[in-house]
């Protein structure tokens, strides 16, 4: 059997299994797609396909149509979550294994009454990275497949089944997958209305190599260098002063702002400890990392 008919007759399976978890959503300039995430109605979509609609219809793949509730959405992710007065729905598996480059996927969307697809490749995969709108994306995954009109919200699945992540144009040009590692977190925060605020604490700062005694001392070859502070902000604030050498947070080494980044990413409004040099020494400070929320959506 060649591959091409393997992958063909995988990509068929795999529609077959995941049109069940597609939804359709309409309403006054609302046309996208939506992903089943609970089998008691909750629907994950893309929150910038909704506009300022509260509620939406619903078109479910058993052809009942029914109105969708917006409870709550992140602009970070382009994230919201929809709930349907409806039991017993079909739920995706959400893959736990990292995507790779060279893979076969597919695009899903129910534009009309019926789900469709679009096949691609993942042509690369890069690291974690920060949307222009605030959100912690957990990993940089370019696909080489079209997104017609209304798959926004759609999934992209493996040629398995699996949920891969959502697709959303509306963060990148040329669109990002939110990853189903991301998918998960997001949902999960929505759900218990805890909100998606950033931890931060208001200083610019650049990777800097220890020398040699500091090194060996602190057991760490980097830190980062404290170059500017808001004005008030936590770290201000806090007691941190410009020339400062960060080398940890909570424990954790930050020898990047990405990494400083990551460790504060669910920080917010909470007290943190630094591990710092300052004039050489070790110092520790203890303060309160701010509270900041995504911008939104434009």
């Amino acid at each position: 059997m060649s591959t091409e008919l393997l992958s063909s007759k995988q990509g068929s399976r795999a529609a077959a299994r995941v049109a069940p978890a597609v939804v359709r959503l309409a309403g006054r300039s609302v046309h996208a797609s939506g992903l089943v995430v609970s089998s008691a109605g909750e629907i994950v979509t893309t929150l910038h396909s909704l506009g300022s609609a509260d509620t939406v219809e619903v078109t479910l793949d058993d052809g009942r149509t029914l109105e969708g509730r917006r409870l709550a959405g992140d602009p970070g992710t382009d994230l919201a979550l929809v709930k349907v007065d409806a039991e017993g729905l079909t739920a995706l598996p959400w893959r736990e294994s990292p995507v790779e480059v060279g893979e076969l996927v597919l695009t899903v969307g129910r534009p009309g009454k019926t789900a469709r697809v679009t096949l691609g490749v993942v042509s690369a995969v890069g690291e974690a990275f920060v949307t222009p709108t605030g959100g912690r994306i957990a990993q940089y995954v370019d696909i080489d497949a079209s997104l017609p009109r209304g798959f926004t919200g759609g999934p992209l699945i493996d040629l398995d089944g699996q949920l891969l992540g959502v697709n959303t144009p509306a963060l990148a040009r040329g669109g990002v997958l939110v990853p189903a590692i991301t998918v998960a977190r997001v949902v999960d925060a929505l759900r218990r209305g805890t909100g998606l605020a950033r931890g931060y604490l208001g200083l610019g700062a650049y990777p800097v190599r220890l020398g040699q005694s500091a090194a060996e001392t602190e057991g760490l070859a980097g830190g980062l260098a404290v170059v500017s502070l808001d004005p008030g902000g936590p770290a201000e604030a806090g007691g941190v002063a410009l020339g400062d050498i960060v080398l940890r947070l909570d424990g954790h080494p930050v020898d990047h702002p990405r990494t400083l980044r990551d460790a504060l990413d669910a920080k917010a409004d909470t007290e943190v400890t630094l591990s710092l040099l300052r004039g050489g020494a070790p110092h520790t400070l203890r303060l309160r990392a701010g509270a900041r929320p995504a911008s939104p959506l434009r």
